[in-house]
């Protein structure tokens, strides 16, 4: 994580993340369609966050969610293990909001 935010420290890093606030504020604001993709045993972004998330785009036009599994090997951070049968998913997502 520390090559992503461009840092040369853990401490860096940690310091780095308290920039980035929550989207509690901000979620009623969007309203938009969403799609929100998640990784059952994603070790970055926890499962309950996938759900906070769903929970706090109150007034979006639609919320689509997807957690992708073990089973289909895209249980990873970003679908890592299976990236395609996200990239399909989105694609068919997308072209259902035509």
């Amino acid at each position: 994580m520390m090559y992503v935010y461009g840092v040369e420290t853990p401490f860096e890093y940690l310091k780095t993340l308290k920039k980035y606030k929550c989207t509690k504020h901000v979620s009623q604001n969007v309203t938009q369609d969403v799609l929100i993709l998640a990784g059952a045993e994603d070790h970055i972004i926890p499962l309950r966050m996938y759900k906070r998330q769903f929970k706090a785009l109150t007034n979006a036009n639609s919320v689509t969610g997807r957690v992708f599994t073990k089973k289909e090997r895209a249980s990873n951070h970003c679908q890592v293990g299976n990236i395609g049968l996200a990239l399909h998913y989105i694609v068919d997502w997308i072209n259902s909001k035509l």
